[in-house]
């Protein structure tokens, strides 16, 4: 006596176990059909036959017979052995058919164990924990929901009509273990429905597609971790694009429109690129973290913000710079709290208003002028003197780093003298430490010249340097503003180490004014 199916997981099947499986035809593995189904012909064939009376099963569990819904008719239309009858068609067309655990095989459209023409004349479909092992199922007319099941081969998407569900969605707890795709040439195609909730995936890819619908739902949880790729080529979003708490490889999105809001919010990538796009609402990328981020050729309508995101990977040496290029940004743009581990570059990005910068931590390594710049004016225009100070420091900083000495030699050596006497005004420390040691040094000199006269030195040169310092000091005395601060006899050298002072008390100045200006 052959054993009875025992699929696990549900009601007991009256069919017996198929070959060398535990479970019956409907319910065993196809992946052997997967790889080559003419070698499972006859397996296929039975799975057809089998899997018709498992409708009939299912229709008659809600009909009960009539002169026309009568189990011969209703097997005889399914098969294409009964012309069509309206009445009929509109009566098995009412009835949802539930297929539980079931594995749906491979197929070919050219075979005669092709079951899609079968499924195909049923108006509503519930499949709850079915396994797939085809690529697509063509249903152009009957309602569908899938919940909670495995799909183990590239899956492309169709425009399915959604059957009435609680959370309105086509899959609910699904596993992707290949990559979904939605695609066609030139035309635009149409998603009318919210398609995934709680799924997990591998890859997912969408070219000339309408998303008329939020594409996930409730987005706030996914039954996987991560998913390798995100791929959106020349789609349009009427509804919000809403994702979160999920780890992404690579996210690209090239020519697409978002008319609605675009929300990611602790959304991990590893690589992502936004080019030819447009943000006709708002761009909220919140909490996130990129470790390679690129903006190209985009255009942002509405208030953009990165608040509190992360660019670039931790180690600060290796990562890359984050480049918006040819970015127009026409509404207020928020990167308050945000972190460039790798750099900033918005030399070529255009902003209608200043953005924000407050508590950015930016890596000037791979930052050019034009982003302190950038940076610098916003805060200017606020108010935020002590923020604005503090960018104009690493501006001029980059200044001095990106300008050749051979080439402009004068810039390079006051740059160079700005930044060791007070960090371009930074620092009230610093020239009041030259100050100091300038102090030191003037009274060790006079020391010295007390001491050691210049013949004891020069006894052969004697005149002639003496006649060269007298010079000297006769320019100096000429210096109206400091003649009566000048030693006698040491006028040059009091002149020099006088301009050193007031060199250092200016910075000093200065820097205490940028700490406390109001």
């Amino acid at each position: 006596m052959s054993k009875v199916c025992n699929i696990e997981g549900y009601a007991k099947c009256p069919l017996p176990a198929h070959k060398h499986h535990d479970e019956c035809i409907l319910h065993c593995s196809k992946e052997d059909a997967q790889y080559d189904y003419h070698k499972a012909w006859e397996d296929l064939d039975l799975f057809k036959k089998e899997l018709l009376n498992y409708i009939l099963d299912a229709l008659f569990s809600y009909k009960k017979e009539d002169e026309k819904l009568n189990r011969e008719n209703v097997s005889a239309y399914l098969r294409d052995e009964l012309p069509i009858d309206e009445s009929l068609e509109a009566k098995i067309k009412d009835v949802t058919v539930v297929f539980n655990h079931i594995a749906f095989p491979v197929y070919d459209e050219r075979d005669s164990f092709n079951y899609i023409p079968i499924l195909q004349k049923l108006g509503k479909i519930h499949f709850n924990y079915c396994k797939f092992y085809v690529a697509w199922m063509e249903l152009p007319e009957v309602e569908v929901y899938f919940q909670d099941c495995e799909f183990y081969d590239c899956w492309n998407l169709q425009n399915y009509a959604m059957l009435e569900n609680v959370d309105n969605v086509i899959y609910q707890g699904c596993d992707f273990q290949d990559s979904v795709s939605y695609a066609s040439g030139e035309e635009n195609i149409y998603l009318d429905y919210s398609q995934f909730m709680d799924c997990s995936f591998s890859e997912l890819e969408f070219a000339n597609s309408v998303f008329k619908k939020p594409l996930f739902q409730n987005s706030t949880h996914f039954k996987g971790s991560s998913i390798e790729k995100l791929s959106f080529q020349k789609c349009t979003h009427e509804a919000e694009f809403t994702f979160k708490q999920i780890e992404i490889e690579y996210f690209d999105i090239n020519k697409c429109v978002f008319k609605s809001k675009f929300e990611m919010e602790k959304v991990t990538t590893h690589e992502t690129r936004i080019m030819y796009s447009s943000f006709e609402s708002i761009l909220e990328l919140l909490n996130c973290t990129f470790a390679e981020f690129f903006m190209y050729k985009t255009t942002c309508d509405a208030f953009a913000s990165f608040e509190f995101s992360k660019f670039g990977s931790f180690n600060r040496k290796e990562a890359a710079s984050v480049k918006f290029e040819y970015v127009t940004f026409r509404d207020f743009v928020n990167f308050r709290s945000v972190i460039f581990n790798g750099g900033l570059q918005l030399s070529r990005a255009y902003f209608k208003e200043y953005p924000n910068f407050l508590y950015a931590d930016i890596n000037s390594d791979n930052t050019d002028v034009e982003t302190f710049r950038i940076i610098k004016h916003s805060f200017d225009k606020v108010g935020n003197t002590t923020e604005a100070n503090r960018y104009f420091a690493l501006e001029m900083d980059k200044q001095k780093k990106e300008t050749s000495f051979w080439n402009h030699p004068e810039k390079k050596i006051i740059l160079f003298l700005n930044r060791i006497f007070s960090d371009y005004g930074q620092s009230y420390l610093l020239p009041f430490v030259w100050l100091c040691i300038l102090t030191i040094a003037y009274a060790l000199t006079l020391d010295f010249a007390e001491t050691f006269t210049i013949k004891e030195f020069f006894p052969n040169n004697y005149q002639q340097i003496q006649s060269i310092i007298n010079n000297m000091n006769h320019f100096a005395k000429n210096i109206i503003p400091y003649q009566k601060f000048l030693k006698e006899g040491m006028e040059f050298v009091s002149l020099i180490f006088l301009l050193f002072y007031t060199v250092f008390i200016y910075h000093f100045i200065v820097a205490v004014k940028r700490r406390t200006k109001r």
